[in-house]
Formats: structure tokens, C-alpha cells, sequence
């Protein structure tokens, strides 16, 4: 199975499940998937991170809670 044809089936997958105004950012590493079934067993989550979009100082009397937070996700070099 070639490359190309994988993408032609994820990424209107990608398109459906996670929309561009989702939220959701991703991003693909190609070299990884070459030699992902050469190697890789398991990979596990080591580091999150929150990243809290700042508002503009005009919406400052607003809470906490409309501030925009994304994650950050860190993987080992799998086994």
C-alpha cells in the first residue's frame, strides 16, 4: 500500500472528524510511518501542556473560563 493511498482515505476522515474551526491541530510525521511497522510496539504519552490563548485587554472584566486552551501532547520515541 502506497503512502498516497492512505492519505486519500484519512484525510477526509481527518476533514470530517476534526473540522478546521474544531480546534484541533495535526500534525503528521511521514518518516514515522515509514519505519513505524519496523519498530514501534507502543508509545506513551510523557508530557501534556496547556496553552491558554490570551484575551485582548478590551475583555478583561470577563472570567477565566472564555479563555481559549489548547493541549500539547509529547510522545516517547516508542519501543
Amino acid at each position: 500500500i502506497k503512502f498516497e493511498e492512505i492519505t486519500a482515505i484519512i484525510n477526509p476522515a481527518l476533514d470530517k472528524y476534526f473540522p478546521a474551526d474544531g480546534g484541533v491541530r495535526i500534525i503528521a510525521e511521514p518518516g514515522r510511518y515509514y519505519v513505524a511497522s519496523a519498530y514501534t510496539l507502543a508509545v506513551n504519552i510523557i508530557a501534556k501542556k496547556v496553552i491558554v490563548k490570551e484575551q485582548s485587554p478590551s475583555n478583561e472584566e470577563e472570567d477565566d473560563e472564555t479563555n481559549e486552551k489548547t493541549m500539547m501532547y509529547y510522545v516517547n520515541e516508542s519501543i
